[in-house]
């Protein structure tokens, strides 16, 4: 049996450890969480979360897969999990995460732009543009996405449309 305060407070633990820097005491804490309350989606997704800081790919993976199960419906855990998949260069299987992620929450700006990396690592020059033009057009201040959308653009030969891109990012940045 597990009480609801310790738990909360291993908890906080976790997000306090995490937020030092501190991955292996948060995976620590998280696990500790998890062994009381094996149901508890959010551990597994921070302890996924600290997992990829410490670029351990397979028990992150691990972790965002254990709070898909749980909660099918988490939103961060797809996102993170195709993350996960393009860190190790498999990017289909990104997108299918990054599909998701946008089913659920169709307004994810980040989730477009990286599923729209996801595409430019496979050559999909076209599904990329997409992708980032509707990050864009989701948080129009995403300098990211107009610097994914130029490099895909070049790579297609739409030098002037990749230009204008550019001059966008570099005045988001500069700014």
């Amino acid at each position: 049996m597990f009480s609801l305060i310790e738990l909360e407070n291993d908890f906080e633990k976790g997000l306090e450890s995490f937020a030092r820097g501190d991955h292996h005491s948060a995976i620590y804490y998280y696990t500790k969480v998890i062994e009381s309350n094996p149901t508890y989606a959010a551990a597994y997704y921070n302890r996924g979360n600290s997992h990829d800081e410490l670029k351990n790919n397979k028990e992150a993976f691990a972790d965002y897969t254990k709070a898909i199960e749980i909660d099918p419906l988490y939103v961060e855990a797809y996102y993170n999990r195709a993350n996960t998949y393009a860190q190790m260069k498999k990017y289909r299987c990104a997108i299918v995460d990054y599909n998701k992620a946008i089913e659920i929450d169709p307004m994810y700006a980040e989730a477009y732009n990286n599923r729209g990396n996801a595409y430019a690592h496979i050559k999909e020059y076209r599904e990329a543009v997409s992708n980032f033009s509707r990050a864009i057009e989701i948080d129009p201040g995403m300098a990211a996405a107009y610097f994914n959308r130029a490099t895909a653009r070049a790579a297609m030969g739409e030098t002037n449309e990749a230009e204008y891109d550019f001059e966008k990012f570099r005045s988001l940045i500069l700014v």
